[in-house]
C-alpha cells in the first residue's frame, strides 16, 4: 500500500474526472492510482466539497493508567538494566505474573511474558 496522496494530487484527480472527458478508470491510469482511490476522492468531493482526508479516528485506548506509568517509570529509573525475567525473580517486588506489588493491571500489560 502506497502512502497518502498529496492534496495537490487529490485535487488534480478530481478535476480530471469532473471535466467529464475521462472515465474513473482512465483517470486512475493517468495518475497511477487505484480506481477505488478515484472513486473515494470523487465521492468525498461531491459529499463534502473537499478532497482532504478525514481526521484520524483515534486508535486503541491506552492499556496502562497514568498511575501504572508512574510506577513503571520509577521501576525503570531504579533499575534501568532490569529485564522481565528479573521482575519474576524478585518475589518481594513483583507477583507471579510480573506485576509490581500493589499495582495490578497497570504494569501487567507492559511486563506480560506472553
Amino acid at each position: 500500500m502506497a502512502g497518502p496522496l498529496s492534496s495537490d494530487l487529490r485535487e488534480r484527480i478530481v478535476l480530471a474526472y469532473e471535466e467529464g472527458d475521462k472515465t474513473r478508470g482512465e483517470v486512475a491510469e493517468l495518475f497511477q492510482v487505484g480506481r477505488a482511490s478515484v472513486n473515494r476522492l470523487v465521492r468525498r468531493y461531491r459529499e463534502t466539497g473537499s478532497v482532504e482526508p478525514s481526521p484520524h479516528g483515534g486508535g486503541k485506548p491506552r492499556k496502562m493508567t497514568s498511575r501504572g506509568e508512574k510506577v513503571l517509570r520509577a521501576l525503570v529509573e531504579e533499575r534501568p538494566d532490569a529485564t522481565i525475567v528479573d521482575g519474576h525473580q524478585d518475589p518481594g517486588r513483583f507477583d507471579r505474573r510480573g506485576r509490581a506489588s500493589g499495582v495490578g493491571q497497570e504494569v501487567a500489560s507492559t511486563t506480560d511474558c506472553g
